[in-house]
């Protein structure tokens, strides 16, 4: 009896407070955390959709990611014309943005837009999907560096048999309003291949994206 002397209203505060503290330290204790990857991008230059397949392809395959320093994404939603090639760096989040040319098989209409994307050898197309990248080797008949990139899924697994490759081309440039078209490599301007070449080797993730992709 004695604990309710002086004002009732006051011990029946403090024990509804004591009360619904444990719940409420729960409650934040289940809390989602923040996601590992939410430092990424932070100027949003990324499509989000394509970013995030991206991320969830990478998180399943981690075992197999063994350069984690960064990851690519292809946007060939985008003209060609326009930055669509990027290079996350997944340590400070920062992205490059550049061109990059698709598979002639892909525009048919010669419009700079892909519309039709294969993984069959000889359509001259692009692929969709997730891609590890491979070793780096020198083309004696182009005279230049060349990036593997093989395919992962259904879409892209023929990638390393059609020699689709990331490779610069002179009919590449950044700040051309469009770009010439290749036989399916996502080639990139040769001021700036060789050096994204050897960031990106060595089975980091490389992702097409374009809403036809799902």
């Amino acid at each position: 009896m004695s604990l309710i002397k002086g004002n009732p209203t006051k011990f029946f505060l403090a024990l509804a407070l004591a009360l619904a503290t444990p719940f409420a330290a729960s409650a934040a204790g289940a809390r989602a955390p923040a996601s590992k990857w939410s430092h990424l991008d932070p100027k949003k230059e990324v499509p989000a959709v394509a970013l995030s397949k991206a991320l969830a392809w990478y998180d399943a395959n981690e075992a197999k990611v063994q350069n984690k320093s960064y990851l690519s994404v292809v946007d060939f939603s985008k003209h060609s014309g326009r930055d669509r090639f990027y290079v996350i760096n997944l340590k400070s989040g920062a992205v490059e943005a550049l061109h990059t040319a698709h598979g002639a098989g892909s525009d048919p209409n010669r419009d700079g837009y892909a519309d039709r994307f294969s993984n069959t050898p000889g359509s001259g197309m692009s692929s969709l999907g997730a891609f590890l990248t491979g070793e780096m080797y020198w083309d004696d008949g182009e005279n230049r560096w060349s990036l593997f990139i093989d395919g992962k899924e259904n879409s892209n697994s023929n990638a390393r048999d059609r020699w689709v490759v990331v490779h610069p081309a002179t009919y590449v440039r950044e700040n051309s309003s469009s770009t010439g078209l290749s036989l399916g490599c996502p080639a990139l301007d040769p001021s700036v291949a060789d050096r994204v070449m050897r960031q990106i080797a060595g089975k980091s993730v490389f992702f097409a994206w374009h809403p036809e992709y799902n």
